[in-house]
């Protein structure tokens, strides 16, 4: 789907308005960093204490909570994203082709290619390598909200999802009976 004009400015203003954050931002981090810088010269034991029990909570913090973990790879990526391609233009992507949809979805029998997965709604189109110019039906997979969703986090590999899709080309083929839990 494509985004509309008003979607694009809101966009454009979005990300003016982040851009005003980061600069107030640094601007304040550098006011803060001269006036510490002031103060750790007639205390700086005092100083490297508080670094020191900082550093360790924020390793704790690390070691201990897995979400924080991932959520911190994740912004790493899309802030490597940012820089590696260019921020102020609006990425769009062309939709899978209906006949193709229709095909991966005649595949799955209108369900969720996951066979451990109970959704009963319709499933959405998954592309196995993350590229979105690539319709290959086998490179297509249907996967329903949560499974989609599981696939973009890491949770459900491409190798997983490739096997499903030969699993089901395969029963298809030798005109065998998709075997699935209800």
């Amino acid at each position: 789907m494509f985004r509309s004009e008003k979607e694009g400015y809101m966009q454009t203003k979005s990300r003016k308005l982040k851009e005003d954050f980061w600069f107030w931002a640094i601007f304040i981090a550098l006011v803060l960093f001269a006036l510490i810088s002031d103060w750790w010269k007639t205390n700086a034991t005092l100083g490297w204490t508080i670094i020191l029990v900082v550093s360790a909570i924020i390793i704790f913090v690390f070691i201990r909570f897995r979400s924080v973990r991932s959520k911190a790879g994740q912004v790493v990526k899309s802030t490597a994203e940012k820089i590696i391609y260019d921020s102020t233009e609006i990425h769009r992507r062309e939709p899978v082709p209906n006949k193709m949809r229709k095909r991966v979805l005649e595949r799955a029998e209108n369900r969720c290619e996951n066979h451990d997965c109970n959704y009963t709604g319709i499933p959405e189109i998954h592309h196995i390598d993350d590229n979105n110019s690539n319709n290959d039906p086998r490179n297509l997979i249907a996967l329903c909200r949560n499974c989609h969703g599981d696939a973009h986090h890491g949770n459900i590999i491409a190798s997983q999802c490739r096997n499903w899709v030969k699993r089901d080309y395969f029963q298809i083929k030798n005109n065998r009976p998709n075997v699935r839990s209800n």
